[in-house]
């Protein structure tokens, strides 16, 4: 109530008090599932006193300048893959990783870099000749 009367309730609001996620670990490049032109990455659960509620991969081309976010998932903290697709064959790319919480984005992990490509199949082990 105030000077001109009573009104409705107004919305109930929930707060809640921690830090911004540390830095997690880099995420790891998952070879069997990544071809020639995509790149599947995994990492693992982001593990703070107030667990995250999801997270943010960024990526950085070779002649990009700074990382761009290609996953985006804040509300998803039970997903710890993700797979970065139309890559160049061959070119590096590099990645990192966020965790996010109720406060926001925390720091960001260290860059990794991965190139787009296939394990090598059918090798066989050299053969050794004798010289004169």
């Amino acid at each position: 109530m105030n000077d001109y009367g009573n009104s409705d309730y107004s919305e109930e609001l929930q707060a809640a008090v921690a830090s911004l996620p540390s830095k997690p670990v880099p995420p790891t490049k998952d070879q069997p599932f990544s071809t020639k032109t995509s790149i599947k990455l995994n990492w693992l659960q982001h593990s703070d006193i107030m667990p995250a509620t999801g997270y943010r991969v960024y990526i950085k081309a070779e002649d990009d300048l700074v990382h761009s976010i290609i996953y985006d998932a804040p509300t998803s903290a039970s997903i710890f893959t993700y797979t970065a697709e139309n890559l160049t064959t061959g070119a590096p790319y590099s990645f990192i990783l966020s965790a996010v919480n109720f406060n926001g984005e925390g720091q960001t992990s260290d860059p990794v870099i991965y190139t787009a490509c296939t394990a090598p199949s059918g090798l066989r082990p050299p053969r050794v000749t004798a010289t004169s």
